[in-house]
């Protein structure tokens, strides 16, 4: 019951491309979030597998061994590869387990362009105070909180904004 409020009030505080600002989000938008297809079931392995071919992502770290997403992802994208600095992706598939809150990825495994995506934003009270760390961070330049996933960019050439897209 509690998610669903939480879903209500992201709905009513969240804007679609409409109420979006900046060229590089809206574009990101309107070019890989809205595109075809649809998410289905997992709605943040969905976003990673279109924002990969969007962002032409070379090098990606999983956050733990997950074969199943390991297996779609070379599947798409078999020239891929992991755990291979820097990083262009950085996706953290249950962020509960590493305490996000404490987290940092050292300067030298990324770059200004890489994209760091945190599945499960809202799964509890724990999670959402581990996002809000995130975004208030001194490297976050960009984040969307798509409701179940959120993307933080480290574009330094980019105003600090904070975006809220519904899907």
């Amino acid at each position: 019951m509690m998610k669903f409020i939480t879903y209500l009030k992201f709905l009513f505080t969240s804007t679609n491309q409409y109420g979006i600002h900046s060229p590089f989000i809206y574009h990101f938008t309107t070019q890989c979030l809205y595109a075809k297809p649809r998410p289905r079931r997992n709605k943040a392995h969905a976003i990673l597998l279109k924002s990969m071919g969007y962002f032409n992502v070379k090098t990606i770290w999983l956050q733990e061994e997950n074969e199943d997403l390991k297996t779609q992802l070379l599947k798409k994208y078999p020239k891929i590869m992991f755990q291979k600095e820097p990083y262009d992706l950085v996706f953290l598939d249950d962020p509960g387990n590493i305490g996000l809150s404490n987290w940092t990825m050292p300067q030298e495994k990324i770059h200004n362009n890489t994209i760091l995506m945190v599945n499960a934003i809202y799964q509890n009270a724990a999670s959402k105070n581990q996002w809000a760390n995130i975004k208030t961070s001194h490297a976050a330049r960009v984040t969307i909180d798509l409701f179940h996933l959120g993307i933080v960019f480290f574009r330094r050439e980019q105003a600090r904004q904070h975006f809220k897209i519904r899907l």
